[in-house]
């Protein structure tokens, strides 16, 4: 988990030298964990249209994280290819590779200091207005200097979700990973998160691990993986009815 934070915050906190730009695809993508272990994203061919909103869902154990991990270079590369555009994410340097992404993450991680800290990080030239401003786009109210505990433990899920928000607004990142931002939300968070995908994050790529069919009725392509391979993928007219049948009506899927 210590790893999956600080490569979260050695992303965010930084501007990409050069951004990326295009469709990202998958191309017979093989991975594990550790060279010596189980393969865990097998063949892997699949490809996010970029400015669309696609949602993966699955089984415990589909592979579903696995694919943020992977753009993240943080497992074992054993074969195939990951592009973004017609760039391959494997020739690129780390830094900039991660930079290029924003990160909601499941269980949102504040690190200990004030609410400006946890926006703006070590960043400079952002004003103080141009924070507020993102603050109040994502519908919080705080104050710059409030404090933070470390982890965050001081603040809601759904605030810490909406900071994460807050600062990918102000960063303005092309490329947005959610990972199952709706499956501990209250509904307010929730109806929020979903009024921003479809405003201000309207022109961005967002790729977002989803518990609840629900969340996905609005996005552009829903991916269903099962044992480390692309089931299924379509509309979400067409693939919700059939999954929510495939899941017997669970929450989580």
């Amino acid at each position: 988990r210590r790893q999956r934070q600080m490569c979260i915050r050695d992303s965010v906190y930084q501007m990409p030298k050069r951004k990326l730009k295009g469709d990202i695809t998958f191309d017979q993508y093989v991975m594990s964990y550790r060279e010596d272990t189980k393969t865990i994203l097998d063949d892997l061919s699949l490809t996010i249209p970029e400015g669309k909103k696609v949602g993966i869902i699955g089984r415990t154990g589909a592979g579903k994280s696995s694919i943020m991990q992977a753009l993240f270079r943080m497992v074992y590369h054993q074969s195939g290819d990951i592009k973004v555009g017609n760039q391959s994410i494997f020739s690129l340097d780390i830094g900039n590779l991660r930079s290029q992404f924003g990160v909601v993450p499941q269980d949102p991680y504040l690190f200990m200091g004030t609410i400006r800290f946890n926006l703006m990080g070590e960043l400079s030239g952002i004003s103080d207005t141009e924070l507020m401003n993102a603050m109040q786009t994502v519908g919080l109210q705080f104050n710059l200097d409030d404090t933070v505990l470390e982890g965050g433990k001081d603040y809601s899920v759904g605030e810490r979700q909406l900071l994460c928000l807050a600062r990918l607004v102000l960063l303005d990142k092309q490329y947005i990973l959610m990972d199952e931002p709706t499956s501990s939300l209250d509904r307010r968070t929730d109806e929020q998160i979903q009024l921003l995908l479809k405003t201000v994050l309207k022109d961005k790529t967002v790729i977002t691990i989803a518990h609840r069919l629900e969340s996905l009725e609005h996005y552009d392509l829903i991916l269903e993986m099962a044992d480390g391979r692309l089931l299924r993928q379509g509309p979400p007219a067409k693939l919700i009815p059939l999954l929510r049948n495939r899941y017997l009506n669970e929450e989580a899927v």
